[in-house]
C-alpha cells in the first residue's frame, strides 16, 4: 500500500476526529447559538398571533412579544419572589434548629461525639470558603453574561430571521 492510498483511506477518519475536536472546543459557543435560536423561535411564536390580530409590522410584533415576555417574567418574579424568600428563610431556621437537635442527639453517645469531632475537623477554613465563594460569584457572573448574550442574539435573530435562513441555505 502506497502512502497516497494510506492517506486517502485515513483522511475521512482524520476529518471526523478534527470536526469532533472542533465541536468540543466550540461547545460553549454552540450552546450560546442554540440558546439564541430557542429564544428567537419563542419570540417569533409569541409574535405570530400578535401580528395576525393587530396587523402590525413583523419587527414591531417581535418587539411587542419581547415586552410581553419580559413583563410576564417580571410579574412572576414579583408575585412569587416574596413567597420564595420567606420559604428560604423558614428553611434556614428549620435547618438551624434541626442541626442543633441532631448535635444534641449525637452528643449523647460516644460514637456521636466522635462523629461530631470528625465533622468539625473536616470543616473548611474561612480562606477555603472565601475562595469557593469567589469561584461561585465568578461562575454566576459568567452565567448571567451568557444569558444576556443569548437574549440579545435571540432578539437579533428574531427580528430578521429570513436573512439567516437564506444565509444558511447558501
Amino acid at each position: 500500500m502506497s502512502i497516497a492510498e494510506f492517506a486517502r483511506r485515513c483522511a475521512p477518519a482524520l476529518l471526523f476526529v478534527a470536526l469532533a475536536l472542533l465541536a468540543y472546543a466550540l461547545a460553549h459557543v454552540l450552546l450560546l447559538i442554540f440558546g439564541a435560536a430557542l429564544i428567537a423561535v419563542m419570540l417569533r411564536a409569541i409574535a405570530a398571533p400578535i401580528r395576525r390580530w393587530t396587523r402590525l409590522p413583523d419587527r414591531v410584533a417581535v418587539m411587542l412579544a419581547l415586552v410581553v415576555l419580559v413583563t410576564l417574567v417580571g410579574m412572576t418574579l414579583t408575585l412569587f419572589g416574596t413567597s420564595i424568600t420567606q420559604d428560604f428563610a423558614a428553611l434556614q431556621s428549620q435547618l438551624t434548629a434541626g442541626w442543633a437537635s441532631l448535635q444534641a442527639k449525637l452528643n449523647e453517645s460516644v460514637f456521636g461525639r466522635q462523629l461530631l469531632e470528625w465533622l468539625r475537623e473536616g470543616t473548611p477554613s474561612a480562606r477555603d470558603v472565601a475562595s469557593r465563594f469567589g469561584s461561585f460569584v465568578g461562575t454566576l457572573g459568567s452565567a448571567i453574561a451568557n444569558l444576556i448574550i443569548a437574549l440579545f442574539a435571540g432578539v437579533y435573530l428574531a427580528l430578521a430571521p429570513t436573512m439567516y435562513v437564506e444565509g444558511m441555505a447558501l
